[in-house]
C-alpha cells in the first residue's frame, strides 16, 4: 500500500502524465481545441495513425466521425468503430459537407484532397494533414478561414512534450527514491 501511495504521489505532484506525445492524440487534442463536441469532423485514412486519431475523436471529443479510405471496408470497420460512417476517396466532397475539421493520415503518393473538396465544409474549418507527403495539395493552405496543421507541426509538439516528459520523469523519480529511503528509515529501526 505504501509504495502504491508513493507511486500515486509522484505521479500527481511530477505531472509526468500530463503531456500527450502520441501523434494521433496531440492531432485529436488540436481539433478538438478549435471544434466543439458533437460537430461532425472527418478522418481521411483506415491505418494505425488513422485509427487513433478517429477512437480518440469518438471517444474523448464526443464528435461525430466520417471516415474516408481507399480502402471502403477498412473505412466501413472503423467507421463502425466509432459509431461514424464510412466513404470512399471517391466521394471525399460529400464526406467534407458541413464538417468542421478534417484529419488526414493516408500513405497516398500525392495529393488527394483539393480545393474544390472543401466547399461545402463549415468556415472556419482545421485541416490537419498528417500525410507523407502531404495529403492536400498546397493550394489549401492559402484558403481563407483555414487553419492547416501539417506532420512536422504536429511532430514538434510531440518532441517538446516529450522533453518535458522525461523532465518530469526525473522529478517522479526524485519522489519515489527520497519516498523509498524515508520508508526504510521508518522501519528500520
Amino acid at each position: 500500500q505504501d509504495a502504491l501511495s508513493l507511486a500515486r504521489e509522484a505521479r500527481r505532484e511530477s505531472g509526468i502524465d500530463k503531456n500527450l506525445i502520441s501523434l494521433g492524440a496531440l492531432a485529436s487534442r488540436a481539433l478538438m481545441e478549435q471544434v466543439a463536441p458533437s460537430e461532425p469532423v472527418a478522418v481521411v485514412g483506415a491505418g494505425s495513425l488513422a485509427t487513433s486519431v478517429a477512437r480518440y475523436l469518438a471517444k474523448r471529443g464526443n464528435h461525430p466521425v466520417r471516415v474516408a479510405s481507399r480502402c471502403p471496408e477498412n473505412a466501413m470497420q472503423l467507421a463502425q468503430q466509432v459509431g461514424g460512417f464510412a466513404h470512399g476517396l471517391d466521394d471525399l466532397a460529400h464526406l467534407f459537407d458541413g464538417v468542421k475539421g478534417i484529419v488526414t493520415a493516408t500513405a497516398a503518393p500525392h495529393a488527394i484532397i483539393y480545393p474544390p473538396h472543401l466547399e461545402k465544409a463549415q468556415q472556419p474549418l482545421i485541416v490537419i494533414d498528417l500525410g507523407v507527403p502531404a495529403d492536400c495539395h498546397a493550394s489549401i493552405q492559402a484558403l481563407p478561414a483555414i487553419t492547416y496543421v501539417t506532420l512536422e507541426q504536429v511532430e514538434e509538439r510531440a518532441q517538446l512534450n516529450s522533453e518535458e516528459r522525461r523532465e518530469r520523469g526525473r522529478q517522479a523519480s526524485e519522489i519515489i527514491r527520497d519516498g523509498a529511503q524515508a520508508w526504510a528509515r521508518k522501519h528500520a529501526a
